[in-house]
């Protein structure tokens, strides 16, 4: 064994150095990278994976829904937080494992395809190739699925070759694991069961190959289909992202590149907003695959209505497939890659895999039928891409192969040169003149300002509560634009939090100037006049607000703050009623259940305020697969969040009974509260009143005394220890 591990090894020696040369670029751009406050910045997509592993951390494994998108990804992030913890050290280290696969793999598909000469300069450029090993210590499944298609492809290529049932199977295999980690992997499909028919073999031997493959991948993608039914009674083979993808590509003011809505959704639309705008329109409530289907059949309209438009939006997005230009949706990588010295300085290009990829398939398309198996899955996967919208990370999957055919290029004209130089310039003239279709912008592209990037980065300052961080990235946002969209409000609203109110009300107005509809600026303004005490002004922005997005929690709990504010009655039915519409509007969400009970105890209407702390307590956060929260940086829908919550619902029951004179079931849902969350100090303070109030002293003091450790300046623990002590 030993003997031939040795050979092996010297075999296949110059891919060890390539393995070597990879892990060490790898490791200097996570070095500099953490070095970066943007190793902290996770973005909108980075975010959803992320709060959705911890979900499924917490135990509820099995999901709530439909999934929104693919799900596999999540437990593979989930996987590594339980191995490792929840770290972004961890996940980015970890992420070294599958990149140095997915190298290999690039090797053996080569070698496979061509030779094992080619295969090693495939994988020397798959090892510096940098929009690569960008995107591999990104929170996103982009590189994790490339791996699974590279797998997938490699071993139908050896099913080719040797007609093994076991090779088919295994790339059937991971075609079901590519599916239900992203479906895109399914349009490849055509072009494998072509193969198959066209391969010269028994009729018999293509049946039982097409018959394993699809047994294969069905094993892998039907429990998932089988899952989304027996949690919705709806069949979704997958996810139901698709329709409103489809959509954000079809539609008027679509620009092939941005994951945008009309206005006014914009960017910023979220899941919420989308089902809204649909059961609107349908006037019903509807499944997450009739909301898909909604969005499905507003872009095949718009497709029909406007056929030129369309066509001309398709030729734009198969360009931008092929053209030289990287493009992200998560962060303007421009910018970005300025900042690192190996990205920067690394002039390795798509539009130079494009030209030798061409001339490869140009030279041996005719004598190399895995080639042109490889170019039909390039050609399928642009394709039908380009019915959605253009990001570079969507295009990821095909580098590897990319790769492959470029090498044989390099290697064909180099052996070219050393036999004839006149030929192998010939080569490379070609080369250069198909090249320049990448480079040279047939179409233009959209207009992306450094500015949204200073604008994600102030958004991140903010939620952590660096506010003049945050002040600094908007206005570096706003030098270079500052009509932008929420550029205003955004900066508006880091001023609501530092209590310069002056100054938050001169940009929310300039927001509402140049974006009348803006919802996030009507919903701060509310904030400012109601910190103000101009409540009628304040009700009016609200209910603005409202109008538009009537399901939004913070205009809710605004519309509760400002009612309760003017409305003073006593015992106000009119109050009661604005708590029951804004539950109703808001499924019950606890945070407005526990704010609401709380206005209702200081009015001591303790009934109403029960009523809503019994469904905070038995209340469960809103699907992770179709939460906008989790899109957050720090969502507060998080099991580790709602569980403070129902223990902050828990400590407000304890306190109402107690007030009630119910001091076994107030000590009770207290010591219940403290269990679940041990930071509220109130919650020590009603404990101790409840065994003072049921003789029992023993149990007051060590409670006490425990409250005391933990709250040491609490006045209240205080105030009942100086009483004990006279």
């Amino acid at each position: 064994m030993f003997e031939s591990l040795k050979m092996s090894f010297k075999e296949e020696k110059p891919l060890y150095f390539v393995i070597l040369l990879g892990l060490i670029v790898r490791i200097l751009y996570l070095i500099t990278y953490s070095s970066l406050p943007d190793w902290n910045h996770l973005t909108i997509d980075n975010n959803f994976h992320h709060n959705w592993a911890l979900s499924i951390l917490s135990g509820n494994i099995t999901g709530d829904t439909t999934y929104f998108r693919a799900p596999f990804y999540i437990f593979y992030l989930a996987g590594i937080y339980k191995l490792f913890g929840v770290s972004l050290y961890a996940v980015r280290i970890f992420s070294l494992l599958p990149a140095i696969i997915s190298l290999v793999f690039t090797y053996k598909i080569t070698k496979q395809i061509f030779s094992k000469q080619v295969g090693y300069i495939a994988a020397v450029i798959h090892a510096v190739y940098p929009i690569l090993y960008y995107f591999e210590f990104e929170l996103l499944l982009d590189s994790f699925f490339l791996l699974l298609m590279q797998i997938a492809i490699f071993y139908f290529l050896r099913w080719y070759d040797s007609k093994s049932s076991l090779h088919i199977i295994i790339s059937g295999i991971f075609f079901g694991i590519g599916a239900i980690t992203r479906p895109t992997i399914l349009i490849l499909l055509p072009v494998v069961l072509l193969t198959i028919l066209l391969i010269k073999t028994s009729l018999k031997q293509k049946i039982i190959s097409l018959l394993l493959l699809i047994f294969s991948i069905s094993l892998i993608v039907l429990p998932i289909t089988y899952r989304n039914y027996k949690k919705t009674q709806e069949f979704v083979l997958i996810a139901s992202q698709g329709g409103i993808n489809f959509y954000i590509g079809n539609n008027a003011s679509a620009d092939g590149i941005s994951a945008a809505l009309p206005e006014p959704l914009g960017m910023n639309w979220r899941i919420k907003q989308i089902s809204y705008i649909a059961e609107q329109d349908k006037k019903r409530n509807l499944k997450q695959s009739e909301i898909s289907d909604y969005w499905m059949q507003k872009g095949i309209s718009w497709i029909t209505e406007h056929p030129g438009d369309f066509f001309k939006l398709y030729l734009k997005k198969i360009y931008y497939s092929i053209g030289n230009k990287e493009i992200s949706n998560n962060r303007y990588l421009e910018y970005y890659f300025n900042k690192v010295f190996l990205l920067k300085y690394n002039y390795l290009s798509f539009g130079i895999l494009f030209g030798l990829t061409i001339f490869t398939i140009l030279l041996t398309a005719g004598s190399n039928r895995k080639v042109l198996f490889i170019a039909g899955i390039i050609f399928i996967y642009i394709a039908v891409s380009a019915l959605f919208f253009f990001s570079s990370r969507f295009r990821l999957p095909l580098l590897p192969l990319f790769i492959s055919l470029a090498s044989y290029s390099l290697y064909a004209i180099q052996d070219l040169l050393k036999r004839s130089k006149s030929k192998g310039l010939t080569a490379l003239l070609i080369v250069i003149l198909i090249a320049l279709i990448s480079f040279i912008p047939i179409f233009s592209y959209p207009v992306k300002s450094a500015a949204n990037s200073y604008i994600s980065n102030g958004i991140y300052y903010s939620s952590i509560n660096n506010n003049q961080k945050a002040l600094d990235s908007f206005e570096r946002a706003y030098t270079l634009d500052n009509r932008l969209k929420e550029l205003n409000q955004n900066i508006g609203a880091v001023y609501i939090k530092m209590g310069m109110l002056d100054s938050a009300l001169h940009y929310l107005k300039r927001e509402k100037e140049f974006h009348p509809e803006s919802v996030l600026a009507s919903k701060n303004m509310a904030s400012v006049y109601f910190t103000r005490k101009n409540y009628q002004q304040a009700m009016e922005e609200i209910q603005r607000a409202m109008e538009k997005e009537p399901y939004d929690l913070m205009i809710n709990q605004l519309y509760l703050r400002i009612s309760n504010a003017i409305d003073t009655t006593y015992n106000s039915q009119r109050f009661v009623d604005a708590v029951k519409r804004a539950s109703y509007r808001t499924d019950n969400n606890i945070y407005l259940l526990n704010e609401a009970a709380a206005y209702l105890s200081k009015r001591q209407m303790y009934n109403e305020a029960e009523k809503l702390l019994k469904l905070a307590i038995n209340s469960t956060p809103p699907p992770v697969e179709i939460d906008d929260e989790s899109f957050l940086h720090f969502s507060k829908h998080t099991p580790e969040q709602w569980s403070k919550q129902i223990a902050h619902a828990l400590y407000q029951y304890g306190y109402i009974n107690g007030i009630k004179g119910e001091f076994t079931e107030a000590i009770e849902r207290t010591n219940q509260a403290i269990a679940i969350d041990s930071t509220i100090p109130e919650a020590y303070v009603n404990l101790v009143s409840g065994y003072l109030s049921t003789n029992q002293q023993e149990k007051a003091m060590k409670i006490l005394s425990l409250g005391l450790s933990r709250f040491p300046q609490n006045q209240n623990l205080l105030r009942i220890r100086t009483l004990l002590n006279k």
